[in-house]
């Protein structure tokens, strides 16, 4: 799965996934696996991106449309 599916995917079902926002990781996870799976040891499953920071908010605007490129 590319970025661009995986934001979309998380664009289509925003009320279901929940995204974290690291320095050097962006993935999101659903809720109700969060609420599930409270020890840190033992983390919810995740989809994580491949890229972060400005690749993967360049895939953003692109996946919203945003004519973009990476310069």
């Amino acid at each position: 799965m590319t970025d661009k599916e995986k934001f979309e995917l998380l664009l289509e079902n925003k009320e279901i996934y929940r995204c974290f926002i690291d320095n050097d990781s962006v993935w999101f996870s659903k809720k109700e696996d969060i609420e599930k799976y409270s020890d840190y040891n033992n983390p919810p499953p995740y989809i994580e991106f491949s890229q972060y920071g400005y690749e993967l908010l360049n895939e953003i605007f692109n996946a919203l449309g945003i004519d973009s490129e990476l310069v």
